[in-house]
């Protein structure tokens, strides 16, 4: 297969991914006064990672370089051994 052309097709789905991820942003009320291009600005800078198990996002007492956006399953809040949110 022509490497141009294989290029092409990755960036059509990178295009398509994009798209749903900011229709999927767009579900949530924190985003509504987001211009479409801040939408499309914070898709396009976003990486998406998943879990299939309980994962610590941030420790306690570590800075924090990240912002995450839970688009779906659970999160919950931990102090030492005890959950509280």
């Amino acid at each position: 297969m022509n490497k141009h052309r294989t290029t092409r097709a990755a960036d059509l789905a990178r295009e398509q991914e994009l798209e749903v991820d900011a229709a999927r942003l767009r579900e949530f009320a924190g985003f509504a006064k987001f211009s479409d291009a801040d939408v499309r600005r914070l898709v396009r800078a976003a990486h998406r990672t998943s879990t299939s198990g309980p994962w610590p996002l941030i420790l306690e007492q570590t800075p924090s370089d990240s912002c995450y956006i839970l688009l779906s399953g659970q999160a919950a809040v931990y102090v030492g051994q005890d959950r509280v949110a």
